[in-house]
């Protein structure tokens, strides 16, 4: 039997430069003429259903559907090389050879006159070549390699292919990485921003991160994160592929629980916000929960307390209050309670600050920006960027490097 040209460039293809294997795959085609299954000459057609291969030309279809982000059309033609026998893993090898073979072309122009190549992929291939970018090439290698390791560990090869084609159609619509950054940065610019908080680390800066929307709450972090409601904590990892830009914080941001906690120095309380540091250094959280969430302050002075309960307040939150404090502090306390509306829980004042930070940033021009390419993404959090500690100066004298060495841990704790 005959093996026609284009079968003969197949088998050497699948061979990959092994002469075992091309002897291999040349034995069982010459097999299918000589048990008569195959008439005449042993084309491509045959070779490519003995080795469960993709029809090249529906190959170049299919990335160009891919590319364009045409979902439909893509899985249509997966399903129907499928059916004609083609293994999922084979066609995702093909989709890569395919991304390299076309990136070499963008740099190597006589690439597409590769021999082995029929005359319809090589315009082909030049057309592809010239219409995408290095960028969209790289990222689809990228995305192509990722899926092909799925597809050979998934249980059902098929799905796992369809799933990394879908992943290619929707990044097909999405700019590069670098063209995302060009296209923040003039928007930013036009908007009056400042680019160059990009440029190096602000002495203190705050990160919004713009995210798919969720269904909970905002993640709180930085400085106050110790007092916000279990529903504002830290509640899990933020969706992934989103995007920080850096903007000046506040000069007069709203006061924390947590900002305004210093470290207990003595057992005479100044303030209702010493109380409650007070009860979380004594040990007694419950009361500390109590007193951050359900007590509207009305009057402070030491040695007296007023205030309202809130709803969920324990009924004898008072009693044990005053009981606590004189035990603490010495001296005895009296804590009433009053019907005024008094002021806001130390809880929700912490969380005023959080959306007062988040509506600052979302002013923000590049933040506006970042919102705007990215359709229905929001900003879930913002976070406190610290500046690194500049490197000491060459002719430092030892007493000096001795009192930054002491300063350095007051330095990790703002």
């Amino acid at each position: 039997a005959r093996v026609a040209p284009g079968a003969l460039a197949l088998i050497a293809r699948a061979a990959d430069g092994s002469v075992r294997d091309g002897l291999s795959l040349l034995d069982r085609a010459l097999a299918l003429g000589e048990a008569g299954s195959v008439a005449g000459e042993i084309g491509e057609d045959q070779i490519r259903d003995m080795m469960g291969l993709a029809d090249r030309s529906r190959l170049f279809d299919l990335f160009d559907l891919l590319m364009q982000g045409q979902t439909a059309g893509a899985l249509a033609i997966l399903a129907e090389l499928y059916q004609s026998g083609a293994d999922p893993a084979l066609l995702l090898q093909d989709l890569l050879d395919l991304t390299h073979w076309l990136t070499r072309i963008k740099f190597l122009p006589q690439a597409a006159d590769d021999p082995a190549a029929a005359e319809i992929e090589r315009r082909r291939g030049r057309e592809l070549a010239g219409r995408l970018s290095i960028s969209v090439l790289t990222r689809c290698w990228q995305m192509l390699l990722k899926g092909l390791g799925e597809v050979q560990a998934a249980p059902s090869p098929l799905q796992a292919a369809e799933m990394a084609l879908i992943r290619l159609t929707h990044a097909a619509d999405m700019p590069p990485p670098g063209e995302l950054a060009r296209r923040l940065l003039e928007a930013g610019a036009a908007g009056n921003a400042a680019p160059a908080a990009l440029s190096g680390p602000a002495p203190r800066t705050s990160a919004p991160t713009a995210s798919a929307p969720t269904a909970s709450a905002p993640i709180a972090s930085g400085p106050s994160a110790s007092a916000s409601s279990p529903s504002a904590s830290s509640s899990g990892a933020t969706a992934a592929g989103r995007t920080a830009v850096a903007i000046e914080e506040s000069p007069h941001p709203a006061p924390t629980m947590s900002q305004a906690e210093p470290a207990v120095q003595s057992l005479a309380p100044l303030s209702f916000v010493d109380i409650v540091a007070l009860a979380d250094a004594q040990g007694d959280l419950i009361l500390r929960t109590n007193l951050a969430r359900h007590v509207h302050l009305v009057h402070f002075e030491p040695g007296r307390i007023e205030f309202r309960p809130g709803p969920q307040a324990p009924t004898n939150l008072a009693n044990r209050l005053g009981a606590r404090l004189t035990e603490w502090t010495g001296r005895r306390w009296v804590v009433s309670v009053s019907g005024e509306a008094g002021a806001p829980s130390l809880e929700q004042q912490a969380q005023a600050a959080i959306d007062a930070e988040r509506e600052a940033a979302e002013r923000h021009p590049l933040v506006q920006a970042a919102l705007a390419a990215f359709p229905g993404s929001v900003v879930e959090a913002v976070r406190e960027l610290l500046a690194p500690a500049a490197p000491a100066a060459a002719g430092e004298s030892e007493a000096g490097e001795q009192e930054a060495g002491e300063q350095e841990p007051a330095a990790e704790q703002d």
